[in-house]
């Protein structure tokens, strides 16, 4: 097989994670409107159908997914990673689907992230739930103990870990 034919089989097994990754990236730069908000534009309303036609992608893709044989696995990385790139599709979107109806709803949905946590890590594996993870909404927060320089030996700033880093 030529380069480009091997280029075009990677690019067509990874182009669902890629439009989940679109998608999780349209909730990330805050383009969907507020339930409660004035009228929605119409980039609010193209940016919540491409979260909603990833999500549908994903699950469709991971309901009709069939693992590849033993033999198959052996013979070709593709194969090996298949399992891994299916979960890392409907891990992602479902990432998206989460923040996406936080963002929709102003906020008071926010503990369904800790729900995703739990379903992520109980049913992706394990190189799946990572990736998924890490595209949550994570924030990291440095501290300093009040009252206290870092000039001061012996004093360590606080690190917080927040949102779906729990599963």
């Amino acid at each position: 097989m030529t380069r480009a034919g091997r280029l075009r089989r990677w690019a067509r097994k990874l182009g669902g994670v890629a439009f989940v990754s679109a998608a999780h990236a349209v909730v990330v730069l805050g383009a969907l409107p507020a339930a409660a908000g004035p009228a929605p534009r119409p980039t609010g309303i193209a940016a919540t159908a491409l979260v909603l036609a990833a999500v549908t992608w994903a699950l469709r893709s991971r309901v009709a997914y069939r693992p590849p044989s033993a033999r198959l696995m052996k013979l070709s990385a593709m194969a090996r990673l298949a399992p891994h790139v299916a979960d890392v599709e409907v891990g992602v979107a479902l990432v998206a689907a989460t923040y996406g109806l936080v963002a929709l709803t102003g906020g008071w949905l926010h503990p369904a992230a800790y729900l995703l946590a739990a379903f992520v890590a109980t049913f992706l594996t394990l190189p799946a739930a990572w990736i998924t993870l890490a595209a949550g909404d994570n924030q990291f927060f440095i501290d300093k103990p009040a009252g206290a320089t870092f000039k001061l030996k012996g004093v360590q700033p606080q690190i917080f870990w927040r949102d779906t880093w729990i599963g």
